[in-house]
């Protein structure tokens, strides 16, 4: 069994769609482990091509090059427009992701993240005997419950609210021709698009264009990734806009909420095919004892005696509606661990 654990705090400023950039994580711990004895090795390729396989890798194998005084820090990102990579050679591309939405920021794409804001490495996977290779089940994303409460009492929320960042983080899985993305169970289904509060006014974003006639006229944005053009629903007066005003002193404000402007011209996210994340549950992939003579779905295949290439990504989806300011300085640990599965009767 190889097990990877992740030890980090994230933080986050009003949402992943920063003001202002800032560090996410203050601090990361990062051990990868391999048990030989079951014939399940990891390495990761070196320079001359050749795979150094170890049963042990510590914090320094993956930070040192990142930056040099050994400190990395997590940044928000998104998987959204990932159809731009999967067109690329997947026996050696790598997940790409985009950068947080900066006010002012106003187009519907943001730029490529430079690769710091996220962790992710390549990998090989060997078995000296043909697998199917599954989660165990010490793997999953868990909150540091007692940092978590110790910087609730100090930020003024709730621990619960802080234990939310199990919700935002990521981690997935490129091998072959396939690209897994796992998440928490009970994750909400995100959505890699939709109005956004970025000035921190209080209104949902909106922008400023002409019409045939040269009159400037003031309609929402609708940000990421979609397919369509959005229609507009007529603008608000001042009576119906103050009518319809959200109490954020009970919605526990963020980015994600806010409220139409009168005089500007609404977005209707009905009228565009908002792109969904394809991510699962991480537990679909989770083997354990009870799950013995169950139909099991395998992540991967490994044949007898041939390296396996995979890059595993760990990142915080900004899209995730978990994904605002209540997360500043929530700390959480994720671990995955592979298991082989040997003359396992296996479905796909």
């Amino acid at each position: 069994m190889f097990s990877c654990g992740i030890a980090v705090s994230a933080t986050a400023t009003y949402a992943w769609y920063s003001i202002v950039e800032k560090d996410y994580i203050r601090d990361l711990n990062i051990q990868v482990t391999t048990d030989e004895e079951m014939g399940l090795k990891m390495g990761m390729k070196q320079e001359n091509g050749e795979i150094d396989y170890k049963n042990h890798y510590t914090k320094e194998d993956f930070i040192d090059e990142y930056a040099e005084d050994g400190k990395f820090y997590l940044k928000q990102v998104s998987a959204m427009y990932e159809e731009d990579w999967k067109t690329l050679d997947l026996s050696e591309a790598f997940p790409k992701f985009h950068t947080a939405y900066i006010s002012p920021y106003r187009t519907r794409k943001t730029d490529l993240a430079t690769g710091e804001e996220y962790l992710q490495h390549e990998f090989w996977l060997y078995s000296e005997v043909e697998c199917a290779i599954m989660l165990g089940e010490d793997s999953g994303f868990f909150p540091d419950v007692n940092s978590n409460s110790i910087f609730a009492r100090e930020e003024g929320v709730t621990v619960e609210e802080l234990n939310d960042v199990k919700d935002a983080t990521r981690v997935s899985f490129l091998f072959d021709n396939k690209y897994i993305i796992v998440k928490n169970n009970g994750s909400v289904e995100t959505k890699y698009a939709g109005l956004l509060d970025l000035t921190n006014d209080g209104y949902f974003d909106y922008e400023v264009i002409e019409d045939d006639n040269g009159n400037k006229i003031e309609r929402e944005v609708i940000f990421g990734e979609y397919i369509g053009e959005p229609t507009y629903l007529p603008p608000l007066t001042e009576e119906e806009a103050e009518a319809q005003k959200i109490d954020f002193g009970e919605k526990k404000r963020n980015v994600f909420l806010g409220n139409h402007k009168a005089g500007v011209l609404r977005a209707d996210p009905s009228s565009v095919q908002m792109i969904k994340e394809d991510a699962h549950d991480i537990n679909d992939y989770i083997f354990n004892d009870d799950r013995v003579g169950e139909k099991l779905t395998p992540l991967l295949y490994l044949e007898a005696n041939t390296p396996k290439r995979i890059v595993i990504t760990t990142y915080l989806e900004g899209w995730d509606l978990k994904m605002t300011d209540l997360l500043n300085k929530a700390s959480l640990d994720v671990n995955v661990s592979f298991i082989p599965l040997y003359n396992y009767p296996i479905f796909d």
